[in-house]
């Protein structure tokens, strides 16, 4: 049997359902706002307006829990104020 590249997508779906079945769940955190015992920064980006200020711009890396439990902080970048250095 080939498990080459193209049954990826099918094998991490098949994975992602086994997962959810025993309480493990995928954290994406984009547009939470940030929590530094939730949340692991990995940088940050210029907020476009003040109410952006601290909120989740995107995820870098997927976090997971189980049932509720963090496993994996998920990597995120932050949105920072004008008048903060990164």
């Amino acid at each position: 049997m080939d498990a080459g590249p193209r049954h990826l997508p099918a094998l991490a779906q098949h994975l992602d359902g086994a997962f959810v079945k025993v309480g493990v769940a995928q954290v994406d955190a984009t547009g939470q706002r940030f929590d530094p015992a939730v949340h692991e920064a990995g940088s940050t980006v210029a907020a476009r307006g003040p109410a952006d200020e601290g909120i989740i711009a995107r995820t870098e890396q997927i976090g997971y829990t189980d049932r509720g439990r963090i496993l994996r902080h998920p990597i995120v970048t932050v949105y920072r104020g004008q008048g903060v250095r990164a």
